[in-house]
This record gives structure tokens, sequence and C-alpha cells, in this order.
């Protein structure tokens, strides 16, 4: 055809991403506990967050993750988010105790790291962005940029 049309749309704001990688001792319901308590559109969550639940293998163990879209940073934010983890890491810690008081189960070892095995922002910030927008000195970046343009050209030549 000779003629067509394209459609470019940008988000109102910048959207982040941020991602909790729970440990395989976390069950699909406590899971689905911490996303709904990350949500934005649940009672309680955070503005501004779209979460989901996700499963995923991680050698060979059923994990889940929730996956974060901090949809208007300046309302949610990681920061927020990480204190809503440590609302529900001690909520499932009570659960788990509560649960299996033989005394069996070493208590300090039923902590944040029993449950998450990450946390952590996937992608680039709207601070990094306009840093490098606003940035005097360009060659502090070239090498970075020479090295992404490689594999670039790597990826069209030799793909």
């Amino acid at each position: 055809p000779k003629f067509g049309s394209m459609t470019i749309g940008t988000p109102q704001n910048f959207v982040e991403n941020f991602n909790i990688c729970l440990t395989s001792k976390c069950t699909r319901s406590m899971a689905r506990m911490l996303t709904d308590m990350v949500r934005g559109r649940n009672a309680g969550g955070i503005v501004g967050v779209e979460a989901l639940t996700l499963p995923y293998y991680r050698a060979k163990e059923l994990c889940y993750e929730v996956a974060c879209n901090l949809t208007n940073p300046n309302l949610g934010k990681r920061e927020m988010i990480l204190e809503r983890i440590e609302v529900w890491v001690d909520l499932m810690r009570k659960q788990l105790l509560g649960e299996r008081s033989d005394g069996v189960i070493d208590e300090e070892k039923i902590n944040f790291d029993y449950f998450v095995q990450d946390a952590y922002r996937v992608g680039t910030t709207e601070v990094q962005c306009i840093d490098v927008l606003t940035m005097d000195d360009y060659t502090l970046n070239e090498d970075h940029d020479d090295e992404v343009f490689g594999k670039f050209k790597k990826l069209l030549y030799d793909g």
C-alpha cells in the first residue's frame, strides 16, 4: 500500500516497574494477598500501583512474583511498596507461627528472607530519564552508547 496510518501514544505519567519475587515457601493465596495489598484499585491499596500475581518456576520449584506497574510514581512510590511488603511479611509470619505452635520452627528464621527472594525496580526511573535529558556533558554516556550501538549493529548484521 502507498498510504497508511500510524498512532503514537504515551502515558500521561512515566511508568516504573517493580517486581517482588517470593520464595517457594509462599503459596498462591499468600502471593495474591500481597498483590491485593499493593494494588491501587483494591481497598487499602497504594494509589497509582497496578499489580498482578505471576507464577513461574525457579530451580524446578513453583514460585510467585508480584509484578507492579507504578502508573504514577509520584503517588505510588517504591518505598510505599517496600513498606507494604513489610506489613505482609509480618502478617504471614504471625499466621505461620500461629499455625505451627509446636515449637519446631525457629522463629528467628521466619523473617523477610523467608518469604521474599527479591524486590527490585525494573528498568529506568523518571529521574534517570530526566538526568540524561538534562546532562551538560554528553561524554558521560558515550561508552554506554557505543556498547548499545555495537550490540544493535551485531544483531542487525549477524542476526
